[in-house]
């Protein structure tokens, strides 16, 4: 990790992601929620008819005790007569004498599982349970009637007189199960169990989509959001970067002023640091067109720009400009060529490139030779700004070689699709070769939407970035 710069912390430690506010997870997945309620909500009802239901039915007595009564002053009221009087309900003479009638068809230890007892003041509630309702109705008659009789056989503590104040009825529905409350309660737990797995894949998934996510994982900031050209291809999107006040080229020119800052301006419009290396995660993330593009910002800000194509694996400068021949890197580093014969101006205004050329096995490797540092030493003074694009830093070393010649590292990743696991590691391959990694930049930020309006000077720049990039004769990039 460089001296100074921010520590990185892993991606999903950082509270400012999107996908941890409940919003952004509503937006993400919301339809994977509902889908989770309702099937929570249906299954809880299904399941409910499958359950033997529950009736329910409760007489109500009144306890007071009988005026004059000295046998229960140390009860003290009628509602400790009634605690006390509770306690009697589901004992053996009560439950015998409930067993004797032989109107419930239960034993006694049968009916003592049916019954509960409620007391509160000075009343009492007793609720028979069964699987029927006229069981459930007839439990909690006789228990009433049973416990009536041995209070007035003078079993309890003292004279009391037990009123009803609410008698039995056969219940008409059961009490449980409760279809209604299942439903809604297996909806809320469907909706529950699919938000905390959704949160659980947030949390696990690594993939950056925004500049909070590219700090959390390297430490770094974002240098620009450059959006989808659906399926433009390299040349396409540089024509579509020289479109004025379209998304695309102010995403361009963002990025582009955001690395001017930190090259460090110099007073005779120079950069301190004028060798930038650009290089991605994986292949397929857009290295190459964001140098190209890159370098026609520089370009139409007034500065001498040189794009160099460094990647002898699959080079693509070349075709983005519509440049032809064998001329470039390749040749140069073999001694073939000198620089000033490879290196073409193309049709954009202060904007010249060195493309990769003719290649063989062993150009690789000299890309890290005492050449290639001689090269860029010599290019610094003719070119206000070179960009060096390089292959990907996790498939090949290529770019980790080239980071000592460069002032500067750009790394290049896509949004939706580069982990932020893979941009660390890209970060700390260019540190540990010498390179001075500095920011990121993200393709694929979200889709560019329109173009420039028909006629005016929009459509005059989209005609003219149709013609074909101009291939001059060789010269010295010196003239």
């Amino acid at each position: 990790m460089r001296p100074g710069s921010p520590g990185r912390v892993n991606l999903n430690e950082v509270e400012t992601l999107p996908e941890q506010t409940y919003l952004n997870l509503l937006r993400r997945f919301g339809l994977i929620l509902l889908a989770a309620a309702v099937l929570g909500a249906a299954s809880g009802y299904l399941l409910s008819r499958y359950i033997t239901p529950t009736y329910e039915s409760s007489t109500t007595l009144l306890i007071t005790e009988q005026p004059g009564a000295g046998g229960v002053a140390d009860l003290g009221s009628s509602a400790e007569v009634t605690a006390v009087l509770a306690q009697l309900v589901k004992t053996q003479p009560v439950l015998d004498r409930a067993e004797r009638t032989g109107i419930t068809g239960y034993s006694a230890s049968q009916i003592a599982r049916r019954v509960e007892v409620d007391a509160q003041a000075v009343f009492m509630r007793i609720t028979g349970s069964a699987t029927t309702p006229e069981d459930a109705h007839a439990i909690a008659t006789v228990i009433a009637d049973a416990f009536i009789s041995t209070v007035n056989e003078g079993v309890a503590t003292g004279p009391v007189a037990v009123t009803v104040v609410e008698p039995a009825v056969v219940p008409s529905s059961p009490a449980a199960p409760r279809k209604t409350l299942n439903a809604a309660a297996g909806g809320m737990f469907g909706l529950i169990a699919a938000a905390g797995l959704a949160l659980v894949y947030v949390r696990m998934d690594d993939v950056v989509k925004e500049p909070a996510q590219v700090r959390a994982a390297t430490g770094l900031p974002t240098m620009g959001e450059l959006p989808a050209l659906g399926k433009a291809e390299g040349r396409d999107q540089l024509r579509a970067a020289q479109m004025s006040g379209s998304k695309f080229t102010e995403a361009v020119r963002s990025a582009r002023a955001n690395l001017a800052l930190v090259m460090g301006a110099r007073a005779d419009g120079g950069f301190d640091r004028s060798v930038v290396l650009i290089t991605s995660v994986r292949e397929g993330d857009g290295a190459s067109i964001s140098a190209a593009n890159l370098a026609l910002a520089f370009g139409r800000s007034g500065f001498r720009t040189l794009l160099v194509d460094c990647n002898f694996r699959h080079p693509s400068i070349q075709e983005i400009f519509e440049i032809a021949g064998d001329a470039g890197l390749g040749p140069i580093l073999d001694r073939r060529l000198d620089p000033g014969l490879a290196i073409q101006s193309t049709h954009y205004e202060d904007v010249f490139v060195l493309p990769a050329g003719y290649t063989k096995p062993s150009s690789v490797d000299a890309l890290g030779s005492v050449e290639m540092r001689e090269l860029v030493t010599r290019l610094r003074n003719d070119y206000e700004v070179i960009l060096l694009a390089a292959p990907p830093t996790l498939e090949v070393p290529d770019a980790a070689t080239l980071g000592p010649m460069s002032d500067l590292a750009v790394l290049v990743g896509w949004a939706g699709r580069t982990r932020g696991r893979d941009l660390q590691l890209g970060i700390e391959a260019l540190e540990r070769s010498g390179g001075v990694p500095v920011g990121v930049i993200l393709n694929g930020a979200g889709k560019e939407t329109g173009g420039p309006p028909s006629g005016g000077e929009r459509s005059r720049q989209r005609s003219s970035a149709r013609l074909p990039v101009e291939v001059v004769a060789p010269k010295n990039p010196s003239d």
